[in-house]
């Protein structure tokens, strides 16, 4: 019942009705005051965190809602479930898995259309949405520096030959929380040193080349 509810307020969510709308949702995870699991306040989470994903067009509004979900939300509300089996949180596995998942290339139009090609891009969407979430998510002051560095470092070290799905996850992570960086010059200006590298290197398709030889330009005339 909450679920659908809930479905039908995302589904109308915009900015112009964000604050009536947010403030029915934050009613709904309230209900879970009392649960030990706090299991409606946290398929409230997955039900935001699942359409972030998938439609990175919204990042920035559904980062809004968190933020002052996490703000008004009842403190006292317990959650005994917020890690995996391995110790390990599902956001962090899903982060990995944004530009980790590779598309099986083919030239064979029946490949294109496989389940298996089906199902790998839409776990790189869905990865690269969430990349999108988190930067909106710093954009709040939820997430730290730190993190955002530690994600741009990893993407941008390598051996050998950059893979193609990590500089695209990279140029988007870029392009979200760049300017929110820059301050830091000299750390920036060595992240963007390694792209100019990057994007000579005759392995790279055109098509991320022109993805890194934007952010670069992107950065040259702000």
């Amino acid at each position: 019942m909450v679920q659908r509810k809930v479905n039908a307020l995302l589904n109308k969510l915009t900015l112009k009705n964000f604050e009536s709308l947010s403030d029915q949702i934050i009613v709904y995870g309230n209900k879970s005051r009392g649960e030990r699991d706090g299991r409606i306040l946290r398929e409230i989470i997955r039900l935001i965190f699942e359409r972030s994903c998938n439609d990175s067009k919204f990042c920035a509004i559904y980062a809004y809602l968190c933020r002052k979900m996490m703000e008004r939300v009842d403190p006292e509300i317990v959650d005994e479930s917020i890690k995996n089996t391995d110790g390990k949180s599902v956001q962090g596995e899903d982060f990995e898995k944004g530009w980790k998942i590779n598309i099986p290339s083919s030239s064979n139009e029946s490949d294109l259309t496989s389940d298996k090609y089906y199902a790998a891009a839409k776990a790189k969407r869905k990865g690269l949405g969430l990349i999108c979430f988190i930067g909106e998510m710093f954009k709040l002051n939820m997430l730290t520096e730190n993190i955002m560095h530690n994600c741009i470092s990893e993407l941008s070290i390598f051996k050998d030959s950059p893979k193609e799905e990590e500089m695209e996850s990279l140029c988007i992570l870029l392009n979200t929380v760049g300017k929110q960086l820059d301050h830091k010059i000299s750390k920036m200006n060595s992240y963007f040193d390694r792209l100019e590298k990057i994007s000579k290197l005759p392995s790279l398709s055109n098509r991320i080349k022109f993805m890194l030889m934007d952010i670069i330009n992107l950065r040259k005339n702000d």
